[in-house]
């Protein structure tokens, strides 16, 4: 009985004796993660503590789960290597036979070179609000492609979840920031404008269509109400750019002939979407212009056709029109404003300059002279032959009130029509006025032939000067036969 209080005794004082237990050792990271780029580095510092009394570090070493990541030496210094995720470990050894780990994660990523706006500027009205313009991150592999947003001018332009809202009219500055959770000397910015406009109330196109040659240009003239709201809140657009091309400030540009549509619209407006549209007709430019004329000496009362050819044939031509310099000499009997040709008649004798006109993208001109004369300027109107002489009676078709000369061909013909002997004779001027009748009476030797002729032709031709010279024109020259019916003995003087 003795035996077993005491025991129970014993095991009481074991229960309640203070007991120490062994200290622990700890080992501390001064930084327990990373986020880097390929080819950053630096220091992490170890530290242990809490070792029992005689137990010594008897070896500590750092180590990377991943060197194809990042990079560690024994004094751990560490250097990204490429992207990845890996630990950074440190291990401790100590006299007792235990082993100690810390860690740091590591994260390896590809950081952003550049970023940039996808415009310039963002046009809203005043009281609505636009998606945010879109931002490219390059490069494309990078691992934080995240951006923030901030305006310089938010009584202007304010940001409220992912868009961007017309506060007041005016301009602020819209910048966007990569994300700073690798390195703040990596970070990115870029801007654009931001406009804010008045609501648009109208818009108009001061015309409906517009003429523009190939290669050529032109502004579009668009109103805008309220006056002064700015031309960048508008957009063009060319149904056919075959044809023409319209840029986004409404310069129009030429490339073929044909015929298209631009559209004009805005969605800065109280009402909603506002448009207006008109019709472009692209030509060919006039080069050249040429006239022709299927003669340029006619008669009196003689009606002669002009003709105007345009380079290239396709050439914009709008109208024509047509001149006479001079038309009391020559004048226009058929002429239309829309045809290239033109019908002349002759007036009075004279001179005179025709000219055409072609109007259109550009205008091109050409001329002739035209020269107007008589049909037949002498008119032989009797002649006789007796007691050997002969008689002609001429009367003058001419305005001109004087004919430097005549030309007289005689020609002895017998019963059959064959000529037998041709002469001929001059005659000096002659003073004839208009419808104004004179004899010219001639002493002329028929020769021996003439006993067995049967007639006798006069040719007359008038005599022209031009520049000094003396011309006998074809179409100035009159015949006329005088029957034989007695012999005669003409001398000629």
């Amino acid at each position: 009985m003795r035996q077993l209080t005491a025991l129970f005794l014993f095991l009481l004082f074991l229960l309640i004796l203070p007991v120490s237990a062994p200290a622990e050792t700890s080992i501390y990271l001064d930084i327990l993660s990373l986020q880097l780029v390929p080819g950053a580095y630096g220091w992490i510092n170890s530290h242990v503590r809490d070792l029992d009394a005689g137990v010594r570090v008897t070896s500590a070493v750092w180590e990377s789960t991943d060197p194809e990541v990042v990079e560690v030496d024994s004094g751990g210094k560490y250097r990204a290597v490429g992207r990845g995720s890996a630990e950074i470990l440190r291990k401790v050894k100590t006299s007792d036979g235990n082993t100690w780990e810390a860690a740091c994660r590591v994260q390896v990523v590809v950081p952003v070179d550049s970023i940039a706006f996808s415009v310039s500027q963002v046009v809203i009205m005043e009281g609505t609000s636009v998606s945010l313009p879109r931002v490219k991150v390059l490069p494309k592999d990078a691992d934080i492609r995240t951006c923030s947003f901030s305006v310089d001018r938010e009584d202007i332009a304010r940001i409220r979840d992912g868009r961007l809202y017309g506060v007041k009219a005016g301009r602020a500055v819209l910048t966007a920031q990569s994300d700073e959770r690798i390195e703040k000397r990596l970070v990115r910015t870029d801007t654009c404008t931001v406009l804010v406009v008045p609501a648009i109330t109208s818009l108009t196109l001061p015309e409906d269509t517009l003429s523009l040659e190939a290669g050529g240009q032109k502004k579009l003239q668009v109103h805008l109400e309220p006056a002064g709201v700015s031309l960048e809140a508008l957009h063009f657009e060319s149904s056919d750019q075959k044809v023409c091309t319209v840029d986004s400030q409404g310069l129009v540009s030429g490339i073929a002939p044909g015929t298209t549509k631009i559209l004009v619209w805005t969605d800065q407006t109280a009402q909603g979407r506002l448009e207006a549209s008109l019709e472009v007709q692209v030509f060919r430019p006039l080069r050249r212009l040429t006239l022709s004329v299927p003669k340029t000496v006619i008669h009196r009362g003689e009606t002669v056709t002009f003709s105007a050819a345009c380079d290239p044939g396709d050439a914009a031509v709008s109208s024509y029109t047509w001149q006479s310099s001079n038309p009391y000499s020559a004048d226009f009997s058929d002429a239309s404003p829309d045809s290239p040709k033109a019908g002349i008649t002759g007036q009075q004798v004279g001179l005179t300059t025709v000219s055409c006109t072609a109007a259109g993208i550009n205008r091109k001109r050409a001329s002739l002279r035209l020269r107007v004369e008589t049909d037949r300027p002498l008119s032989i109107r009797s002649a006789s032959l007796s007691d050997s002489r002969l008689l002609l009676t001429v009367k003058n078709r001419m305005w001109a009130t004087r004919i430097h000369g005549m030309l007289l061909v005689f020609s002895c013909l017998d019963a059959s029509g064959e000529v037998l002997e041709t002469w001929d004779m001059s005659v000096s001027d002659l003073n004839l006025s208009a419808a104004q009748f004179q004899d010219i009476s001639l002493k002329v030797t028929m020769p021996d032939a003439m006993s067995k002729a049967a007639s006798l032709d006069v040719t007359v031709t008038q005599v022209l000067e031009e520049g000094g010279k003396w011309t006998i024109p074809e179409n100035r020259r009159e015949t006329y036969r005088i029957p034989l019916t007695v012999h005669a003995d003409i001398q000629i003087p």
